[in-house]
């Protein structure tokens, strides 16, 4: 069971070593306990001097509120806020709170920018929740009491911090907690628009689009319910297509290759024989096959 710290326990804890780690790509920058009282405390991302650098900050007790782009959210007991920095975002302590006490970790480095998409939803910044015994919380709190203790004494253990702490983030798959209830839904939409477009579609950003994620949280959470990644049921959708144009019309293979989004015949052949063990024409003619209207894939 966590014990609340007393006031004059809090503090942050910033790193700056002369003897810097072999890059990996992130580093540890700073660790903290906070309570915050003051409606000074106001941090715009847009107006800061870090780079590169991915903030998580969990509440333990009061409230604070983050200014988004399209929309403001309160920031309450076991919810945490996820920012990039620079980014579109301001958080804060809002006149109707009188407090807000929160645990936190700053991380930066050139890899932060690759790895942002397969962590967040939105652009620049997200809210997630998180019990206060959830793994990622725990370690955060740990790391917080070495910084306090002061034995994190190089940049190997700073970065090795940094490390496990992103790791804890993909693996607790958080990217999903803020939307999980309106997942089904989601999921739900882009297949209806892979249904009616898969003739068009260009690419995994046009599907996810449509379902209002970005193309790696929508990838991720299109797997975890379905079983099969965007491509999969995309490729399935033209093959279910293909057999029925194949058998109740004369389209040449070539036409409907491209009628059901694919550059080329050959292509089309290639994908259907694999899936189907059999070449188009086979399939049309009946030949070494079950006579059948439709394929269905799963």
């Amino acid at each position: 069971m966590l014990h609340k710290h007393n006031l004059d326990s809090y503090g942050s804890f910033g790193f700056v070593f002369s003897d810097p780690a072999p890059s990996l790509g992130i580093q540890l920058r700073s660790v903290g306990w906070e309570k915050q009282t003051s409606t000074d405390y106001n941090w715009d991302g847009m107006k800061r001097r870090e780079t590169q650098t991915l903030l998580f900050q969990y509440t333990l007790n009061g409230c604070g509120e983050m200014e988004l782009p399209d929309r403001t959210i309160q920031l309450e007991r076991e919810q945490a806020l996820l920012v990039r920095i620079p980014g579109e975002h301001r958080y804060y302590l809002p006149e109707q709170s009188s407090s807000w006490e929160f645990v936190y970790m700053m991380i930066r480095g050139s890899a932060i920018p690759e790895l942002w998409p397969q962590l967040e939803l939105d652009s620049t910044a997200g809210v997630h929740r998180f019990a206060l015994d959830h793994p990622l919380i725990k370690f955060l709190i740990h790391a917080y009491k070495q910084a306090a203790n002061r034995t994190i004494v190089d940049s190997y253990q700073a970065s090795a911090i940094a490390y496990q702490f992103m790791m804890e983030l993909l693996r607790s798959d958080f990217s999903y907690s803020e939307q999980q209830e309106g997942a089904a839904d989601r999921i739900q939409l882009a297949i209806d628009y892979m249904q009616e477009h898969y003739a068009e579609l260009n690419g995994l950003e046009d599907i996810g689009q449509s379902a209002g994620l970005s193309k790696y949280h929508f990838t991720r959470l299109f797997h975890k319910t379905t079983g099969l990644t965007p491509i999969q049921y995309l490729t399935n959708v033209r093959m279910e297509k293909s057999a029925e144009l194949l058998r109740f019309t004369e389209w040449s293979v070539e036409d409907i290759a491209r009628m059901i989004g694919y550059a080329n015949g050959n292509y089309f052949c290639k994908i259907f024989r694999k899936r189907t063990g059999l070449s188009p024409g086979e399939f049309r003619s009946g030949k070494d096959s079950a006579s059948v209207d439709y394929l269905t894939f799963r």
